[in-house]
């Protein structure tokens, strides 16, 4: 809503001018579409951030799978491979992942 004496677009739900303090005149019509547009920006920028905060939830639980996987998980794998001819059944082969652990001992130096 713009001042009558100053010229100042003021928003709509205010009373007096912020500039001139003088009183402001409006009408119901003015403050509606100022109030619908305002609750429209509101409403955007609420949904933007659930946007957000979902995509992190998501990116943070795959990280978590990822890390839990990497760390733990001893899941044996089992490929199947077909076999050389036409005639040939399918064969079954277990390829299992087992670290390698040794057990080295270190000299101390000094003694």
């Amino acid at each position: 809503m713009i001042c009558g004496k100053c010229g100042l677009d003021n928003a709509s739900t205010e009373l007096y001018c912020r500039r001139c303090g003088g009183k402001m005149k409006f009408s119901d019509v003015e403050a509606t579409v100022d109030l619908k547009a305002k609750l429209e920006t509101e409403h955007e920028d609420s949904t933007e951030a659930q946007t957000r905060q979902f995509l992190v939830l998501g990116i943070c639980v795959f990280l978590f799978a990822v890390t839990m996987k990497t760390l733990f998980a001893y899941w044996p794998v089992c490929y199947v491979v077909p076999g050389s001819t036409s005639s040939a059944e399918y064969s079954r082969v277990r390829y299992l992942k087992i670290p390698a652990v040794t057990r080295e001992e270190l000299p101390i130096p000094g003694k």
